[in-house]
């Protein structure tokens, strides 16, 4: 599943912030809480130059209203396909 960057819209894998996270030494809620906060240089990456406004947008209202990051990945996809 995926979620979004909460700066540019671009999606990042759930599996794929597990391994961020063990490479960090930090825990998955750690590095899940500095994505949703700071985007893709939580993951040492740039955004995109193209953002998606909309789904950064949602991303961000999404996790303001909610920590459990299967259900903003789920809610993402109910909202665009």
């Amino acid at each position: 599943m995926d979620i979004y960057c909460p700066k540019c819209g671009e999606p990042i894998e759930l599996d794929y912030l597990h391994d961020v996270a063990r490479t960090a030494e930090m825990t998955f809620a750690e590095i899940y809480e500095d994505f949703m906060r700071r985007g893709c240089p939580a993951v040492d990456s740039s955004c995109s130059s193209i953002a998606d406004h909309e789904r950064a947008d949602a991303s961000a209202v999404l996790a303001q209203i909610s920590d459990d990051c299967d259900e903003i990945a789920i809610l993402m996809e109910d909202l665009f396909g």
